[in-house]
């Protein structure tokens, strides 16, 4: 990116769908904050096709895209897609050859259905990859934080090219400060050791290799897992189990159902028979504790299995989903789609 000659009011465009998209949505608000006379625009590869990609436009409710509103002729690209293959993203990349050469991808390998497509334009080096490689089953955990962080450090050079000239950073009316820049690497920097403490420190630690086969020097050697790690499995345990109670206690539910039901002995009354009991008004009062049996039994079996694992007894009792509540829109909707995947 930084070999394009930034022009001024030059359109920057990023584009993806779903997760990708929403990490793009901040990388484009970072990139707009460190350049704010380009217009940096971010938007759902999905609308650019509905209003450019057939004879029919189909307007983007709700956002700013119209078919004269944006000038994409010689604009700058960029394409999210960690499996670079996503039918809207890819379509896109065919679709805006049309209008400027200068597109790039954003994907986790280099040899993708997109970055063949955008290889057709020249030798110029066009894809930016994570380098974990295609995870088609993935639900958005090392995918996201991997494009997170080669967006971040895509920001933090074009702020080192733009701060080291001063023409093209009056070009561009970048306002950063070299203490800005200091506190963009440092969180870069952070960013990696947050995720090392997350995922337990894999790779950390060093040791020698002295084995004499003329390989020489250091390897890695998978560490122990951090405070933060166990604190994150340990709550994972805890929430799993609450994802688990349901189904479970409507089993449990339905095998007492089905054997009280068949045998034609209820709990209370069962026992109440195999002790001798005649007494009317005795085997009323028990048919009716058998029947507030049926009515709560799905509570019951909750609380069986709560004081069975040690969980709280009165949490309450329905349907467990993640929902955070975060103040941007990729860190809020990532976790959430995170969470489905899961769930599925």
């Amino acid at each position: 990116l930084s070999c394009v000659v930034l022009r001024r009011r030059q359109y920057v465009v990023v584009t993806g769908c779903e997760v990708s998209l929403w990490v793009g949505e901040q990388f484009a608000s970072d990139l707009s904050a460190l350049m704010p006379l380009l217009r940096v625009r971010s938007v759902s590869s999905n609308k650019v096709l509905g209003l450019l990609g057939q004879d029919f436009p189909v307007p983007a409710v709700g956002h700013d895209m119209t078919e004269d509103s944006w000038d994409l002729n010689n604009a700058i690209v960029i394409i999210v897609s960690h499996s670079g293959g996503t039918f809207g993203p890819l379509a896109t990349a065919n679709l805006m050859q049309a209008s400027t050469a200068d597109i790039f991808l954003v994907a986790s390998e280099w040899d993708t259905q997109v970055g063949k497509q955008l290889r057709k334009l020249g030798d110029q080096p066009r894809v930016f990859s994570t380098g974990i490689g295609l995870r088609p089953a993935e639900p958005c955990s090392i995918s996201v934080a991997a494009t997170h962080q080669l967006l971040t450090q895509i920001l933090q050079h074009l702020a080192l090219a733009v701060m080291g000239n001063p023409k093209l950073r009056r070009v561009v009316g970048c306002q950063y400060t070299d203490q800005d820049l200091s506190e963009l690497e440092r969180c870069n920097r952070d960013n990696i050791d947050a995720l090392r403490d997350i995922v337990g420190g894999v790779g950390s630690s060093t040791v020698s290799n002295n084995s004499g086969d003329g390989g020489g020097g250091r390897m890695t050697s998978p560490a122990s897992d951090t405070a933060t790690s166990l604190d994150l499995k340990v709550k994972g345990h805890t929430w799993a189990q609450h994802v688990l109670e349901a189904p479970r206690a409507w089993a449990m539910s339905a095998a007492y159902i089905a054997i009280t039901v068949t045998l034609g002995y209820p709990l209370v009354s069962g026992l109440a028979a195999a002790a001798g009991v005649t007494v009317v008004w005795a085997l009323r009062l028990f048919g009716f504790l058998d029947a507030a049996i049926y009515v709560f039994i799905p509570q019951i079996t909750t609380l069986m299995i709560r004081a069975w694992q040690g969980r709280m007894a009165f949490h309450r009792m329905t349907g467990r989903e993640l929902f955070p509540h975060l103040p941007s829109p990729h860190s809020h909707w990532t976790p959430h789609a995170h969470s489905v995947h899961l769930l599925r």
